[in-house]
């Protein structure tokens, strides 16, 4: 038997994923949401929450789960375990390597080389660029991540003490230069 403060927990989560979708109008019907599954607890729980939501019908969408290895880090995540979850959740899962490149400290956008960057903005936005390249050959149309609301004030003053400026990420936000949207139902 699940430990009471456990389905209280649980309750309470599920409550406000399904607000902030209201809210949001994250969810419409013909989607096809893909998650990006790190593997850590909040990218479990956006597998779970929207694995169960797709079951209801109305409105109807599809998920589909996608965990990228960066195959310079010295991280692994337990792929079966990852398959076994999204199993359960009714989530198609799906695995995808990138490689950020011997020594990379500079990343190239179209054709024009970059100044230096950090290794974790490399490394993010190599997972991130397979990401969009998962969606666009499944054809999804909405990208979902696993930020919260903790995430959204460590942004906030992130680019406060960085850039200078009052900006966090929003639940939704249409990209420029392709038709998908990014959402953090969390």
């Amino acid at each position: 038997a699940e430990d009471i403060e456990l389905i209280k927990l649980r309750t309470r989560l599920t409550k406000r994923f399904h607000k902030a979708c209201a809210d949001y109008g994250l969810i419409a019907d013909g989607d096809h949401i893909l998650i990006g599954l790190s593997g850590g607890k909040d990218s479990l729980a956006l597998v779970e929450f929207l694995g169960k939501r797709a079951q209801v019908y109305v409105p109807s969408f599809k998920v589909t789960a996608v965990h990228v290895r960066v195959k310079e880090r010295d991280y692994h995540s337990d792929l079966s375990y990852l398959e076994d979850f999204c199993a359960r959740a009714r989530v198609p899962f799906v695995v995808r390597d990138t490689e950020i490149g011997d020594g990379a400290s500079s990343l190239e956008v179209k054709g024009k080389e970059t100044k230096a960057k950090h290794p974790c903005f490399l490394c993010s936005w190599y997972r991130r660029k397979v990401l969009f390249d998962v969606a666009k050959e499944l054809g999804c149309n909405k990208i979902a991540l696993g930020h919260h609301k903790d995430d959204l004030v460590e942004t906030l003053l992130m680019n406060l003490i960085f850039q200078g400026s009052i900006a966090t990420i929003p639940p939704m936000l249409q990209m420029e230069k392709m038709p998908i949207q990014m959402i953090r139902p969390l």
